[in-house]
């Protein structure tokens, strides 16, 4: 399973069994620029199951092309990763709503 984390989730990497981590400039993928993304892998297990954190992403807004802020998602793809969930910080109208409340975004 991959996951990529977005803005705010890196405390995951924390909260499981960490195995091992590769930065993205390990293998030459660009460094992240966005505040409170670490661009790095975190291979883990969280009860028996491998999971491969990705955290931290690049951005089109950081002007890189889109096929560079695609790469880590297509390594994890050829490393045999075939499920992915992938988080994002997202806003709300909801006055209810609190910081690091799940939400599924559709449309």
């Amino acid at each position: 399973i991959g996951v990529v984390l977005g803005t705010g989730l890196d405390s995951l990497t924390t909260r499981v069994e960490r195995i091992a981590e590769l930065p993205f400039g390990a293998i030459g993928l660009p460094a992240t620029t966005a505040d409170g993304h670490q661009g790095k892998f975190v291979l883990a297990a969280h009860d028996g199951t491998p999971i491969l954190l990705q955290s931290g992403r690049l951005h089109c807004y950081e002007n890189w092309h889109p096929a560079i802020t695609a790469l880590p998602l297509r390594i994890q793809a050829l490393a045999g990763i075939r499920t992915f969930f992938l988080t994002n910080a997202a806003g709300s109208l909801i006055e209810e709503s609190t910081v690091g409340d799940v939400v599924v975004l559709t449309g």
